[in-house]
């Protein structure tokens, strides 16, 4: 079962307001990685198989479905964690915002505040940034 991690981030409007919140991840272990994985594989190499039978289009389907298994089950293997949401007070409104974000927790990135539709850049606190960036 996937675990439940949390960061603290910064919201930051277009006026250059900022604002602390919480970002929920989802964590996967070694093991739920590679079941991820397998499943995505056996899954596009299943509906290669079912499109055999399909006249013309098979010469399409099949090696679709089987290269794009290898392709995403491998992106399965590599992701360890994926962004859920984010939960702070929008810098522009002020409001208790909740934010349900894509699967990736790349920062920066953009969203829109729901209350207000202001654009808010979520990003990294700035002395985190420091430290998680690579020594060299």
């Amino acid at each position: 079962m996937p675990q439940q991690i949390t960061r603290t981030i910064q919201l930051k409007s277009q006026a250059g307001d900022t604002t602390q919140a919480e970002m929920t991840l989802k964590g996967y272990s070694s093991q739920e990685r590679k079941k991820r994985a397998i499943l995505t594989l056996l899954s596009f190499w299943a509906l290669a198989a079912l499109s055999i039978p399909i006249l013309i289009a098979h010469f399409i389907l099949v090696p679709g479905f089987f290269i794009g298994g290898i392709v995403l089950s491998s992106k399965r293997w590599k992701t360890e964690e994926e962004a859920e949401s984010v939960h702070g007070t929008c810098p522009a409104c002020r409001n208790e915002i909740t934010i349900n974000l894509e699967k990736k927790n790349d920062l920066p990135q953009w969203q829109y505040c729901p209350a207000c539709s202001d654009s808010l850049e979520l990003a990294a606190l700035p002395g985190e940034a420091a430290r998680e960036a690579p020594q060299g």
